[in-house]
């Protein structure tokens, strides 16, 4: 019998482990409540600063990361891209916290590290470089993640990979909604 599938849950609980909420008590800092109120690296860098900030993004890796290699190690690339995808659904979606999670870009890196490790200095380049340019983080998720899904096309990955970077892409991208409206309504002013 199959157990793949047991896998892949694991993984989805995995990602749901708080640490922007966690690393937040710790320093006295609560990103639902403050900031942009996600719960991610990114809010945390800019509320708490720095230590707290590198700390949840190392976590936030880490979770998708260790869920890809165990998928990798068990069943192989597909499975890696899974497992990782899970862990990226559980950080967005947790169930404890009404599904009020973060927006998986730290996750999708770990994701990609796991699954696909030469597609990730790539969309790292481009995610910064396009932060960078733009003066926005989103912009480099925006740009970053899309390069994973073309990457594993390029590279001739099975469809089922590709579908999993593509979807896992277009929820990041519509984490981003209020980041890409308040954009384009700056910009029309």
């Amino acid at each position: 019998m199959d157990f793949d599938w047991l896998l892949v849950v694991g993984a989805f609980f995995l990602g749901t482990f708080p640490s922007a909420l966690l690393i937040g008590r710790i320093v006295g800092h609560n990103p639902t409540r403050e900031g942009s109120g996600n719960p991610g690296a990114t809010n945390m860098f800019r509320i708490a600063g720095l230590k707290a900030g590198g700390a949840t993004l190392v976590i936030d890796v880490a979770k998708a990361l260790i869920a890809a290699w165990l998928g990798q190690w068990l069943g192989g690339t597909t499975l890696a891209a899974a497992c990782g995808a899970a862990a990226v659904i559980g950080h967005i979606f947790p169930p404890v916290r009404s599904s009020r999670g973060g927006k998986g870009v730290a996750c999708f890196g770990g994701m990609t590290i796991g699954a696909w490790p030469i597609l990730a200095p790539i969309a790292l380049v481009v995610w910064i470089g396009s932060a960078k340019l733009s003066g926005h983080s989103f912009i480099g998720a925006m740009t970053g993640t899309p390069t994973v899904a073309i990457g594993t096309m390029v590279m001739g990955r099975p469809i089922a990979e590709v579908l999993i970077a593509w979807g896992i892409t277009v929820l990041i991208v519509a984490r981003h909604h209020t980041n890409i409206r308040a954009f384009f309504v700056a910009r029309a002013d």
